[in-house]
């Protein structure tokens, strides 16, 4: 063979081999797309609310570019919704463009009378209302993909009637790499008020996430290894009337991990600086935080076995309640656990401290309609708590000065350090309050 016949074989090899890689995309992206829907139309926790709809006759299917229209359809949209959409849908087109084993798929607003109304209530004149893409790296050896997701928003804003809403832009970025998926959302302030002043104000919104899959689990089915989600809202006010509420921060932070054969499930709730103006008392109640930690203790695997047959259950179209008892067996026949790890409020100095923990036994949750002695049998619990007087007398009233006597006398109430103390256990099936029996169950 000579050298020309040579290279002629060789680029006409890679040529094949680039058309192959290529069309090798183009069918991933139209076999995930489909896989995505069906996905998404399956998910429990919207599918009686949305639907996703797939318009074959307006798909042109492409080795190099597809396009796509799909609809978002609204089952229950009220009067007001479906006047702003112009119908129960929101159309949507979704274009993709094709490489050797990669793809960027753009999503958009078809025309529609949504599109049209959001293009009147922009603030940045000409530029696109809403847009997503999603960058796609196909490995054609693991079958596996990995993503990134980039989403923005315009800024809108509109009044009419005498209310008034501004809506900041959005901005959020996504990653799934392997089993690993990380988040990153952002909204700019939102406003909505009547001509009276009436509504809230948030200065903005801040959502961060990272977790590792199960092994074999897809991002549709949401089985975790392990996840750090934290939700941050700024400055946020709300007024009714003289009613006024305001934090000056409010953050969630949940966790998932594992410890062993258990599955440990941290959810905490801080509020710094909320206050609350009541204008039939004109007081103004202020505190400098409020907080909340709960971690809920289950078995790993009753936990997996749960969420994995609660997956092949979500394509039904209504859940019986014997099949919600069987999905929560598996987790209630190990014992489940569930820890105050601190609700707090504090001033100028600590007001309120608690922490304590309920455990429940093995049990099958179709005992429980025996009864609550069933319940009583199985549980055991305590809890700690400390707190101002002062702080308590000003809540609770003139009253509570003469009530608290009382406790301390009986023995349901110390001071220590200036604190009062109780401390509540429930066992073999007795309620104590700093040891003394209270009840029997």
């Amino acid at each position: 063979m000579n050298k020309s016949v040579l290279s002629i074989a060789i680029v006409a090899a890679a040529i094949a081999a680039g058309a192959g890689s290529v069309k090798f995309t183009a069918d991933q992206v139209d076999s995930q797309l489909l896989a995505g829907v069906e996905a998404f139309n399956a998910n429990p926790a919207y599918r009686d609310q949305v639907e996703l709809q797939l318009d074959p006759a307006q798909q042109e299917r492409g080795w190099l570019a597809s396009d796509y229209r799909l609809a978002l359809v609204l089952k229950k949209p009220d009067a007001d919704i479906q006047a702003l959409l112009g119908g129960d849908r929101i159309p949507l087109r979704l274009s993709s463009e094709h490489r050797p084993f990669s793809a960027t798929l753009t999503a958009t607003l078809a025309d529609s009378a949504l599109l049209q109304r959001l293009t009147e209530l922009q603030q940045t004149p000409g530029r696109v209302p809403f847009n997503s893409v999603l960058n796609v790296d196909f490995n054609p050896l693991s079958q596996s993909a990995r993503m990134e997701l980039n989403v923005d928003s315009d800024a809108f804003s509109f009044s009419e009637e005498g209310q008034s809403m501004e809506i900041g832009a959005l901005s959020l970025q996504g990653e799934l790499d392997g089993q690993a998926v990380t988040l990153a959302m952002q909204l700019a302030p939102v406003k909505v008020k009547d001509s009276q002043g009436n509504g809230l104000e948030l200065a903005g919104m801040k959502l961060n996430y990272q977790g590792q899959l199960q092994a074999g689990s897809t991002l549709s089915e949401g089985s975790y290894q392990q996840f750090d989600s934290e939700l941050t809202l700024m400055p946020f006010s709300v007024r009714d009337g003289g009613t006024r509420v305001s934090l000056e921060r409010f953050g969630i932070v949940t966790r998932q991990r594992r410890e062993g054969q258990r599955v440990l499930l941290d959810t905490s709730y801080r509020a710094d600086g909320p206050r609350h103006f009541d204008p039939a008392t004109k007081r103004e109640t202020q505190f400098s935080q409020a907080t909340l930690g709960l971690t809920l203790d289950l078995d790993s695997a009753g936990f997996d076995n749960a969420m994995a047959r609660l997956q092949a259950l979500s394509r039904q179209a209504e859940l019986q309640p014997q099949q919600l008892v069987d999905l929560l067996n598996p987790i209630t026949s190990q014992g489940v656990r569930l820890r105050l790890n601190e609700l707090s409020l504090a001033g100028d100095s600590p007001m309120l401290n608690a922490q304590g923990e309920l455990s429940l036994s093995s049990f099958n949750v179709n005992e429980l309609e025996a009864g609550p002695r069933t319940l009583a049998e199985k549980a055991a619990a305590e809890l700690s708590l400390s707190a101002d007087p002062v702080v308590l007398s000003r809540l609770a009233g003139a009253r509570w000065q003469r009530d608290l006597s009382r406790l301390q006398a009986q023995g349901f109430v110390t001071v220590v350090d200036e604190k009062l103390h109780s401390k509540l256990e429930f066992k073999d099936r007795a309620l104590l309050v700093n040891g003394q029996t209270l009840m029997r169950f």
